[in-house]
């Protein structure tokens, strides 16, 4: 019989000592090449509803759709379009990757960018408004695993 070990990663020292309860899982992202077939995937075969969107997202170059069941604590999924082939979603499309990020809500989204950054994360961009969050202010890190996290500011 085999056993599973487990090795130390340089994730694991990376978040050492940040708080767990600073992150609240949001939402994952999901790549796609055809919105309206993704869409009526999440409709018809998973009976998910349409929660906000389509909203063209001038900082990623895609268009953006939130789905859910609607009930509150449930997940969500954003489904992510390219708007063109400048868009950093259509470069990772192009790998053949689907799950694009991971989304955690948070209440100091300066102070997070500055806790995960002292633990070797790269600041990929932000923060800056978003027009998906209604103007909350979002940002884009890379673990020491190279994993794409968004941060989105709390309400």
């Amino acid at each position: 019989m085999q056993t599973h070990q487990s090795y130390p990663s340089s994730t694991d020292q990376a978040i050492k000592d940040i708080p767990t309860s600073a992150f609240r899982f949001h939402h994952l992202g999901i790549a796609v090449r055809d919105m309206e077939k993704a869409r009526a995937t999440y409709k018809e075969i998973f009976g998910h509803q349409l929660l906000a969107g389509p909203i063209d997202e001038p900082s990623l170059q895609a268009t953006l759709c939130t789905f859910g069941t609607g009930q509150p604590g449930d997940m969500l999924v954003e489904l992510i379009a390219p708007l063109g082939k400048d868009s950093h979603v259509h470069n990772w499309l192009k790998q053949d990757k689907g799950t694009y990020h991971v989304c955690y809500e948070v209440d100091d989204i300066e102070q997070c960018i500055a806790d995960l950054k002292a633990k070797h994360w790269i600041h990929e961009s932000g923060p800056t408004e978003s027009a998906t969050f209604g103007g909350r202010r979002i940002a884009w890190l890379y673990s020491p695993a190279r994993q794409l996290i968004e941060l989105v500011e709390g309400e």
